[in-house]
């Protein structure tokens, strides 16, 4: 219920919570409301200025990557690190950005690091699977097995499975 999300979101954001702001920003992005997300999460950073999270510049990162701004959200990277962002959370966007770059090589050693630290986060999974076709046989079976362990039993291993399929050309499969 996207709609009664975004109204509740609305009321709650006017108390100007920061953790509420970020989730509205995440909600928007979820419903293919890209403009909006990016003007909420950088009106987030202005508000909130030196006092911002980690976690919040990590969004700030994929949002601006995801709306087109590579080169803003790459300026975000040391800020994020210095503010206790989980290092393969940034190495997540980092990947994102290699890939909006056409840098697969980057992509791959970037969001290999990040699966690394990331267990089972379904966004660092996705993006793996999103490599897999053309990519060295090692990196898929890393990300096969990453699938398998972390996500089993949820709806999303069987995404992550079809993304899979996808990546290596068996779309019956997928």
């Amino acid at each position: 219920n996207y709609p009664g999300a975004r109204a509740a979101y609305a009321e709650l954001s006017a108390g100007k919570n920061p953790a509420v702001r970020l989730e509205a920003a995440q909600l928007l992005l979820e419903d293919r409301d890209p403009k909006g997300a990016r003007e909420h999460i950088e009106a987030l950073l202005r508000d909130v200025g030196d006092k911002v999270t980690g976690a919040a510049l990590v969004e700030a990162m994929r949002i601006r990557t995801l709306t087109g701004g590579a080169v803003a959200a790459e300026a975000l990277a040391d800020k994020a690190f210095k503010a206790g962002a989980p290092p393969w959370m940034l190495q997540r966007e980092a990947a994102r950005i290699a890939i909006r770059r056409g840098d697969l090589a980057g992509a791959l050693t970037a969001v290999t690091k990040a699966l690394d630290g990331s267990k089972a986060d379904i966004d660092t999974l996705y993006l793996a699977c999103d490599l897999v076709e053309g990519a060295p046989e090692a990196f898929v079976a890393k990300v096969t097995k990453a699938v398998d362990e972390r996500l089993t039993g949820l709806p999303d291993q069987l995404i992550a499975q079809g993304k899979l399929a996808i990546g290596r050309g068996d779309r019956d499969k997928a």
